[in-house]
Formats: C-alpha cells, sequence, structure tokens
C-alpha cells in the first residue's frame, strides 16, 4: 500500500490510510504510510496498539461521513 499512498500524496490528493494487524507485534512501516497520509488509523484486534478494532469499522465511519469529505477510491490489502 506504500507507493500507492505516496503516489497520491505526491500528486496532492488528500490520502486517510488505515493500518491494522491482530497485535501490535505484527505492524511494519506505520511511520513510513504515516509520512505519505493527511490521516493515520491504526488498528489492532487485541488493542496493543492504536485503536481496538478491525480496520473496516474506521473506514465504514469515514465512509459515513458528511458528502463534503467524499471519498473517491478504497485500495485493500490483507486477508482475514
Amino acid at each position: 500500500m506504500y507507493p500507492i499512498a505516496r503516489a497520491y500524496f505526491e500528486l496532492g490528493s488528500r490520502v486517510i490510510s488505515i493500518q491494522g494487524a491482530r497485535s501490535q507485534n505484527l505492524l511494519f512501516w506505520t511511520d513510513r504510510l504515516g509520512s505519505v497520509s493527511h490521516e493515520h488509523v491504526i488498528t489492532t484486534d487485541d488493542g496493543t496498539a492504536g485503536r481496538k478494532a478491525l480496520v473496516t469499522e474506521p473506514l465504514k465511519e469515514l465512509l459515513q461521513q458528511d458528502p463534503g469529505h467524499r471519498i473517491a477510491c478504497v485500495y485493500a490489502i490483507g486477508r482475514r
């Protein structure tokens, strides 16, 4: 996801990244992804880092925000 986020960031697009893992020790490149994001949300299943949630929870909240904050595109990677 980092190369995609970086490309959009460098083009001047607003980038919101949501990064999640089962536990804090499974997270990687958080600083790198955060550096090319206007907003960077971290979630962990067990709550050891960021918000205790699956990445789908903050994504749903962002998509339901008022229309003035329209999200044009969502990229997802991972498995469940």
